[in-house]
């Protein structure tokens, strides 16, 4: 399993919905504690891990945190190239440098600490 290093031409179609994913994935505060979470972590993690970490950071309950990377975050992540997810073995992996690019940018169009990640 690789991460994605598939790229597009800009000015596509293609490339403009890609964009638009990214920029989702930015804005949404869930999404950038799941990358920050993924960011202290080795670059092959079990799914069970990333949720305890999460809920260790103060999600009250596991099994719905990792319901939630299941089938909405690590999907969502995977679909832009910042991870890869295989969801038959919940294995999440990750190239640190990709995953601190994404938060960076966030950041830096957000503002650190931007949003409201209470909930997973």
């Amino acid at each position: 399993m690789a991460v994605n290093e598939r790229t597009v031409p800009s000015g596509s179609r293609e490339s403009d919905a890609r964009v638009d994913q990214v920029a989702k994935v930015l804005t949404d505060a869930r999404l950038r504690e799941v990358l920050d979470a993924l960011s202290s972590m080795d670059d092959r993690v079990h799914l069970d891990a990333l949720a305890e970490r999460l809920r260790a950071r103060g999600h009250d309950d596991c099994d719905d945190v990792a319901a939630r990377l299941h089938h909405v975050h690590l999907p969502r992540l995977a679909d832009i190239g910042v991870i890869a997810y295989d969801a038959a073995e919940n294995r999440v992996e990750h190239q640190e440098w990709r995953v601190a690019d994404v938060l960076s940018v966030a950041g830096a169009a957000l503002g650190d600490g931007a949003g409201d990640s209470s909930r997973l």
